[in-house]
């Protein structure tokens, strides 16, 4: 009788872990990947009416530590 209740009881231990393994391994992704293409139009355009390249010479030292700021150096 025992022998009956002891067999049972590691049957149906195995039983559970095998499933406790495989349920274990399983993992729930919440990633989804979607392509998305978009066709983009401009709606602002600029013109710069001064010269677009702006020269900066940092010929002293304190130049070159604080930098330089030209104000209005470009137009829009």
């Amino acid at each position: 009788m025992k022998r009956k209740v002891i067999s049972r009881v590691l049957t149906v231990a195995a039983i559970t872990s095998v499933f406790a393994v495989n349920t274990s391994k399983a993992q729930l992704s919440d990633q989804e990947y979607v392509a998305v293409t978009m066709d983009l139009q401009g709606i602002l355009e600029l013109n710069m009416t001064t010269e677009p390249q702006v020269d900066f010479v940092f010929n002293t030292i304190q130049k070159y530590q604080v930098g330089i700021t030209k104000y209005n150096a470009t137009r829009l």
